[in-house]
């Protein structure tokens, strides 16, 4: 009877990457994308700080863009691109 040894291995989750929003506080929404597609979709930031798991791709590239905005339309959107995502050890940060 033929024998199977089973390896258990720890996903390497070591590098992530995280972008980081100081968020003003009447904004609503806050999303985090690329010319292509959104990547993150938060709404009604606890914090003022929020932050965003990207893909690990975005640490070596700055085409990240980050748009708040009130759900009233009271206040402009305030958009910023160029983004480079920071690069961290996920075992160290938690999110």
């Amino acid at each position: 009877m033929p024998h199977v040894n089973v390896i258990k291995r720890k996903p390497n989750n070591d590098f992530q990457a995280v972008v980081s929003v100081d968020v003003d506080p009447l904004a609503e929404v806050c999303t985090v994308f690329t010319r292509g597609a959104i990547i993150a979709l938060g709404s009604k930031p606890a914090a003022s700080i929020v932050n965003f798991r990207v893909p690990l791709v975005h640490s070596t590239t700055n085409n990240l863009t980050v748009c708040i905005f009130d759900a009233e339309r009271e206040y402009n959107a305030e958009i910023i691109d160029g983004i480079q995502a920071e690069l961290i050890d996920g075992n160290l940060v938690t999110i």
